[in-house]
């Protein structure tokens, strides 16, 4: 019987260290104008716009990935740092011709929460309000995007930083501007 009563203290014990090393992390949640996605530890997958998008944040190395289909295309974009700054391009065909997009971070005004980007030479702007901040992170933070005159916003359920917020920003705009 103590034996029994340890190996259960032990499996208990094991569920409730993987769900506090897993908090920061968890399933989640960004909803807003035709954005629906899931998030798990810096991933996505769900639709933006008129897309199914899937993609992921690498911290490590700053870099981000979207795949996108749409158009009866499956596009693959990926953004992060480059020798002038940090972003990117996506590409797709439009009949026979080649439409590209670039985006790229140009400012951050921390006083306004506020990051600016230029996309296609025309400015986009991201406005963060959280809930909170703690450690670094906006809690619960509703992002309010800005892009070709038309205002988006969306919302995550947990914590991210800048770096997390601009990547997000990048590839929600991708999604966008197809």
């Amino acid at each position: 019987m103590k034996k029994m009563l340890l190996v259960l203290c032990l499996v208990i014990s094991s569920f409730a260290v993987f769900a506090a090393e897993g908090e920061d992390h968890a399933l989640s949640t960004m909803r807003g104008t035709d954005i629906d996605l899931k998030t798990f530890q810096h991933a996505f997958a769900g639709s933006i716009g008129e897309a199914v998008v899937f993609g992921y944040l690498d911290e490590p190395t700053f870099k981000s990935q979207i795949t996108i289909r749409k158009l009866n295309q499956t596009i693959t974009a990926f953004f992060g740092k480059t020798e002038t700054g940090v972003g990117g391009s996506i590409t797709r065909m439009d009949g026979d011709r080649e439409v590209t997009t670039n985006i790229v971070f140009k400012n951050l005004v921390p006083a306004e929460k506020k990051m600016v980007f230029d996309v296609n030479g025309s400015e986009a702007t991201i406005t963060i309000t959280p809930e909170d901040f703690q450690d670094g992170h906006f809690v619960n933070p509703l992002y309010t995007l800005v892009l070709d005159g038309k205002t988006y916003e969306y919302k995550f359920i947990g914590a991210g930083c800048y770096g997390l917020s601009i990547h997000w920003g990048m590839v929600v705009m991708a999604a966008l501007a197809l």
